[in-house]
Formats: C-alpha cells, sequence, structure tokens
C-alpha cells in the first residue's frame, strides 16, 4: 500500500505565520489563521498578518478569556501575586 503524506508549506522552505483568528465560543480555546507565501515573502507576510491584526483586533490576553486560571493562590500569610 503506498502511503501519501501531505507537507505543509514550512516544510517545503516556504514562509508561513500564524495570527490570532478568534474563540471557541464552548471552550474559548484560541484558534489561528495561517498565511502562506512564496520563498522569501516574510515581509510581505508579516505586512499581511500585521494588517489582519489590525483590522479585525481579535487578539485578548489570556487573563481577558479566561480570569479564573490566572487568580492569586497562595497561603493566607502571603497573598501577594507580586513574582
Amino acid at each position: 500500500m503506498r502511503r501519501r503524506h501531505v507537507v505543509g508549506g514550512a516544510h517545503r522552505g516556504y514562509p508561513s505565520i500564524t495570527v490570532p483568528a478568534g474563540y471557541q465560543s464552548t471552550t474559548r480555546r484560541p484558534f489561528n489563521i495561517a498565511f502562506l507565501g512564496k520563498a522569501w515573502s516574510e515581509p510581505t507576510l508579516i505586512g499581511y498578518a500585521f494588517a489582519y491584526e489590525q483590522v479585525t483586533d481579535l487578539r485578548q490576553t489570556p487573563s481577558q478569556i479566561n480570569p479564573t486560571l490566572f487568580q492569586c493562590v497562595g497561603s493566607p500569610a502571603n497573598s501577594s501575586c507580586a513574582p
């Protein structure tokens, strides 16, 4: 039986970049969109990714998505979150 492998652009030497594309409604887990380009097109891809992020304004800090993951945990004597 002959196997066929699908290999992405990065494995072939083509540049790619991913940026936030939203959050799943049930789990609030982030998902991304990938931009792929021709060889040596990194500056163009970065420009596309930057423009997409600016227009969509989807990126949020993890503490905004699920604040319960970032609550202070410690003993009552040491309740500071400072590192």
